[in-house]
């Protein structure tokens, strides 16, 4: 779509929008127009909030989640057990998980799942770290969360063989295939997820 030529600022919004992943083309201009459409004020609160997530929110320093805090939520809650450690492949599938599963542990957020071909590689994952904690807090029971996909297989050998000199105390589980070849976690329903968790099988 073509724009007039003297709609020089809203062109330039449109190409910071355009910027954003998950934003179609065809939802491009709706967005643009909506925020046209707005009272200034809401406008300038909009900008506000946005600049404020960004400069208060970070990655807390255990788990990798996003949080204000430099420990989020989760690692601090003392009900929730140190020694079980969910591992997901990122933060909104943790978000998913911990809203949807009654899980009495902690959780280690990967940043991603081994993809040479995308550049991720053990280096770009959050994989030294789940290490320190395994290491530190003597975790009994590590859990895979992730979505029954190749590069999941992959990623949950490269975890173990990383482990290996922890293997003889701790126990590697994986959800069950109740969750569709393909599907993300960040969409399963709580049934789906909950039947998941409840049917978690041994892998060593």
């Amino acid at each position: 779509m073509n724009l007039p030529k003297d709609l020089q600022y809203f062109s330039k919004m449109l190409g910071e929008l355009r910027k954003l992943p998950y934003l179609s083309s065809k939802n491009l201009y709706k967005v643009g127009v909506s925020i046209l459409e707005m009272d200034y004020s809401a406008v300038e609160k909009l900008a506000s909030v946005l600049t404020l997530a960004k400069q208060y929110s970070k990655k807390c320093l255990q788990c990798h989640a996003y949080s204000e805090l430099d420990l989020c939520l989760i690692c601090t809650n003392e009900k929730l057990s140190e020694k079980k450690i969910c591992v997901v492949a990122n933060w909104l599938e943790m978000l998913t998980v911990s809203t949807a599963v009654d899980f009495d542990g902690k959780f280690h957020v990967l940043g991603g799942l081994l993809s040479p071909l995308d550049g991720i590689g053990p280096n770009q994952l959050n994989i030294a770290t789940l290490k320190e904690r395994v290491k530190l807090k003597d975790v009994e029971e590590i859990l895979f969360a992730f979505s029954p996909t190749p590069e999941a297989e992959v990623t949950i050998s490269l975890i173990i063989s990383t482990l290996k000199e922890f293997c003889e105390k701790i126990r590697f589980f994986r959800i069950s295939s109740g969750v569709p070849v393909g599907a993300s976690i960040e969409f399963s329903d709580r049934s789906t997820l909950t039947q998941a968790f409840a049917e978690k099988r041994a892998l060593l």
